[in-house]
């Protein structure tokens, strides 16, 4: 039988004591090359590098700006097609407000013609003892008038000149707090003057009394207010070549503006009776 157990590789040179050396271990080849560090590149490749790299952006600068410009434009119209869009919208709004607002008005202004208090002046003077001065009012309107107030200043004129003669006349003023609808009750206001017929007459234009002031009164509607102006005109004499009087005409009421044709009318009456 074999022994069982490790076997012992032989050594064929045993030394001097007769023992075996061990086998000797290969030896380790230790590499002495040195690697070099890895250089940058080049200028030159850096240089075509760049080229490259300046070649394409060349290629596409033209296109990229062209594109910045057409999305500017784009968006400049959009802005001013929104602007002017807002812009027609609020001048449509505005024409629509102005058009309701004159429809309002205009119908304001038919329904205060039909059915707003018209109140009408006629003035006139007697001398019952002495001299009145009277004015007649009537409501010609549908609705019912309101704080109607007067007040008229009197002084007694020359038609040549226009001048005041004579005494002071007192002012005149009075109110109503209202007045129906009605033609059949007039409402007369007067004054009495210490003013006789005989001062107001003239050859051949008469004296007048001349009346200026304010009238006012709430139509149903708003406040109106009416500047007055009259002349209150005496008897006026016309004479003939003889110095006979021959005609006479007033007392009489007229408005201001109607008094030149009113001095003129005397005056032609004067030169007619006159050439007789």
């Amino acid at each position: 039988m074999t022994p069982e157990g490790p076997i012992l590789e032989h050594d064929p040179n045993p030394d001097e004591n007769g023992k075996s050396e061990p086998p000797a271990q290969p030896e380790q080849v230790i590499s002495t090359t040195i690697s070099a560090p890895q250089l940058p590149p080049s200028h030159a490749n850096r240089q075509i590098n760049c080229k490259h790299e300046k070649s394409w952006w060349d290629k596409w600068k033209p296109f990229v700006e062209l594109g910045g410009v057409i999305l500017l434009a784009v968006y400049t119209g959009y802005t001013i097609k929104i602007y002017t869009a807002n812009h027609d919208a609020a001048k449509a709004a505005h024409d629509t407000l102005g058009q309701i607002q004159q429809q309002t008005a205009l119908m304001q202004q038919q329904v205060e013609g039909a059915m707003a208090a018209i109140i009408t002046k006629q003035f006139r003077i007697t001398w019952p003892r002495q001299a009145y001065l009277s004015v007649i009012l009537d409501n010609r309107g549908r609705s019912i008038g309101s704080d109607i107030h007067a007040d008229f200043r009197l002084a007694r004129v020359s038609l040549r000149d226009q001048k005041v003669i004579g005494d002071a006349l007192p002012n005149w003023e009075f109110s109503i707090s209202e007045m129906g609808p009605s033609l059949d009750l007039p409402v007369e206001r007067g004054i009495y003057l210490i003013v006789s017929e005989e001062e107001l007459r003239g050859h051949p234009m008469p004296r007048a009394i001349k009346l200026t002031g304010t009238f006012t009164y709430v139509n149903g509607f708003r406040k109106k207010s009416e500047s007055v102006c009259y002349y209150v005109l005496g008897a006026a004499e016309f004479r003939n070549k003889l110095g006979a009087v021959q005609q006479t005409q007033g007392p009489s009421v007229i408005t201001c503006d109607g008094l030149p044709a009113q001095v003129a009318a005397y005056l032609q009456t004067q030169k007619d009776i006159g050439a007789r």
